[in-house]
């Protein structure tokens, strides 16, 4: 991803993507049913072949992404409205810029410029900036994320490389040994 926020993003997201962004997902199943070209079948089957959350959301978005030619940000955007996941669809549509014709900010996850002024004159009792420490443990939140992403992606792959037999746990582990 580019880091200018004016310059386009691909519409079309990756796996690694999407399980970064949609992290803080808390219903996959609910948020399946309105991608397009996943059916039902689909959501039951990703549940039972596998037991951890991360890992069925993981293969959702595979899944999703192979069966989706044309899958992009805005259908990830219109999936999360529809399930309801609506500070999350506003977060990815302003981080990607995504605009859809008719949609309107959601009132209760918005304030209004006055509304954001009054809440942020400093009281006595309450600082307008955030601590030193409260940036640190911020930025180490967001690293926990990136990390937790990060090994679920390798244990995906591993998982697949293995189950299609492209390589041994005896193979791997010597790799990882040395």
């Amino acid at each position: 991803m580019s880091d200018n926020p004016h310059e386009p993003v691909a519409s079309r997201p990756t796996e690694s993507e999407l399980d970064l962004e949609l992290a803080e997902l808390t219903n996959w199943q609910v948020f399946a049913t309105h991608l397009p070209g996943v059916t039902r079948g689909d959501i039951e089957q990703i549940r039972e072949d596998n037991r951890i959350v991360e890992q069925q959301k993981f293969e959702l978005f595979g899944t999703w992404l192979r069966r989706s030619p044309d899958a992009s940000w805005k259908d990830i955007v219109l999936a999360l409205e529809k399930a309801r996941e609506l500070t999350l669809a506003d977060t990815i549509k302003r981080k990607f810029n995504i605009v859809i014709a008719g949609s309107v900010p959601h009132k209760d996850h918005h304030l209004s410029v006055t509304e954001a002024h009054d809440q942020l004159q400093p009281s006595s009792s309450q600082g307008l900036y955030l601590s030193s420490e409260e940036i640190v443990v911020e930025d180490l939140k967001k690293l926990h994320r990136s990390f937790t992403s990060l090994a679920r992606n390798i244990r995906c792959k591993v998982d697949q490389l293995v189950k299609s037999g492209k390589i041994s746990l005896h193979d791997m582990a010597a790799y990882i040994e040395e």
